[in-house]
């Protein structure tokens, strides 16, 4: 009875370990099972996150672009509205269209003779004193005062002479990019200037906006005059073009001999017959008696006038050795 007893508590003993271990056994499944579940929520949970800042992400750029589209369609607008508002009635359309102007600020020449204060002010506003052998750029207006005058000689000979009280910018200069040929953009707003080719050298296809009329000639020589009242009066030397005013109208044909008027306030241009003067200068002088326009850009009458790359600055004849 003992041994019986003994071996049914032994056997209970095994059969408790055995539990015991199988237990524990459970126990460490479980705990690995729950370890491998966290791992992966977390994972899951951290990819999710990732996904969400990555479409954050995309929102807000997307959010920045439809900012940004709005704003360049608000300037567009804005510029749009500002060139409606400065276009005639569609009854004064003008007869003849120029392109765009350039913006492109390019070296086209030096300053060759001056008299009185001349200044050019760029695009972006700056506004600086010119010099004799200087550098003129496109797009910058040149600004004569009272009794001033400028002559700017370009890098093939060619120059421009600008006259007294005058407002006027070269937009572009160069070869045609259609043609080849040689090209010249203006922009006068006021006063007077005359434009020659240069010795030798061919006529030049000009493109011209003024307050009162818009003008393509070609031509070696030529003058436009801005007057008080913003009306605009044009003579060729030679060539041929035409001229047309931004009120309207038909555009009419420039030729040699003729000075022709576009007013301010009214459809048209107006011709008339120049005198008969066998000379250009003589020719020039009786469209436009403004000094600054001949060679020596003064009135020989004057002898203390100023003289050829002279400007009275304080600084005496050619103070600085360059103008300045």
């Amino acid at each position: 009875f003992k041994e019986k007893s003994r071996r049914q508590e032994e056997e209970l003993r095994k059969a408790q370990e055995k539990f015991e271990q199988e237990k524990l056994r459970r126990a460490e499944e479980s705990k690995r099972e729950l370890a491998a579940q966290e791992r992966e929520r977390r994972e899951a949970q951290a990819a999710m996150e990732r996904e969400r800042r990555k479409a954050q992400a995309a929102m807000d750029q997307e959010r920045l672009n439809i900012e940004k589209e709005k704003l360049r369609l608000q300037k567009e607008m804005a510029r749009s509205s500002q060139q409606l508002a400065s276009l005639p009635p569609a009854s004064f359309r003008p007869a003849i269209t120029l392109p765009a102007p350039s913006t492109e600020r390019v070296r086209f020449g030096t300053v060759k003779l001056m008299n009185g204060w001349t200044y050019a002010r760029q695009l972006n506003g700056d506004k600086d004193g010119v010099f004799k052998r200087d550098d003129l750029f496109t797009t910058d207006r040149l600004l004569t005062k009272d009794k001033g005058a400028l002559h700017g000689l370009f890098d093939d000979e060619a120059m421009l002479r600008i006259g007294q009280t005058t407002d006027v910018a070269v937009e572009s200069f160069g070869p045609s990019a259609e043609t080849g040929e040689p090209s010249i953009a203006l922009s006068l707003k006021m006063g007077v200037m005359r434009f020659l080719a240069g010795d030798g050298n061919p006529p030049v296809t000009a493109t011209i906006r003024t307050p009162a009329a818009l003008m393509r000639i070609k031509s070696t020589d030529f003058v436009v005059e801005v007057i008080g009242d913003k009306s605009t009066r044009l003579m060729v030397s030679d060539g041929e073009g035409s001229i047309a005013s931004t009120r309207g109208g038909p555009a009419v044909d420039v030729k040699p001999g003729y000075f022709l008027l576009a007013p301010r306030d009214e459809a048209g241009v107006i011709v008339d017959r120049a005198p008969s003067i066998s000379d250009k200068e003589g020719m020039v002088m009786a469209f436009q008696k403004d000094y600054g326009l001949t060679e020596k850009a003064r009135d020989p009458r004057d002898a203390s006038g100023g003289s050829e790359g002279h400007v009275d600055d304080g600084y005496g004849d050619d103070g600085g050795g360059d103008g300045h």
